[in-house]
């Protein structure tokens, strides 16, 4: 799958720059680390590509898109509970609990994940499975969920190892990018 392939090379590419060669993450972290979040975006990017294919065509079957992303979801699902410490992510903490952004960016997350899974469900019915408002929820509701953990970050450009913007700014831009999808009108017959 064309959009699968080029999406994790490109995020791979900008957070082992970001991360690794600008931020200096140790290298042991990258095949762990980094690339989680280059799991993370393709699955976003792949839940845009469902919804933009849907939009313009509706009987055209996403089928093969959502089981990639579903994977990299459940990829990116298990290594971030493998991480998810003070170690990786102080910021999240507070006293050795979560902050009130990292407990409902978790909250979202878990969500989003929930709603794609009750979707998956409805296979049968490829309509249900993969209209466009749903995914574009999913989408919005990754991103949110990504943007929440770094927010905080956004707006010091001067502190962006490599001058290069944060992943989670980039991820919630692509999950408007579902919402900007799922407001077009549809295709005229």
């Amino acid at each position: 799958m064309k959009p699968a392939i080029i999406s994790f090379i490109l995020s791979t590419v900008y957070a082992t720059l970001r991360y690794n060669v600008f931020k200096h993450v140790p290298w042991s972290d990258w095949p762990f680390y980094t690339l989680n979040k280059a799991f993370a975006v393709t699955a976003l990017v792949l839940l845009v590509v469902a919804a933009a294919r849907r939009r313009l065509n509706p009987d055209q079957s996403i089928a093969p898109v959502m089981e990639i992303a579903a994977s990299f979801i459940l990829i990116h699902i298990i290594v971030s509970l493998t991480l998810f410490t003070p170690a990786y992510y102080g910021t999240l903490f507070t006293a050795g609990r979560l902050t009130v952004f990292a407990g409902t960016s978790m909250m979202v997350g878990a969500i989003a994940t929930a709603m794609m899974v009750a979707g998956g469900r409805k296979r049968g019915d490829q309509r249900s499975n993969g209209a466009v408002p749903a995914l574009a929820v999913i989408a919005f509701a990754s991103g949110l969920h990504a943007g929440m953990l770094g927010v905080a970050g956004w707006f010091t450009p001067a502190k962006w190892p490599g001058m290069m913007p944060p992943i989670t700014l980039i991820s919630f831009l692509i999950g408007l990018t579902g919402v900007v999808i799922a407001l077009m009108p549809k295709r005229s017959e």
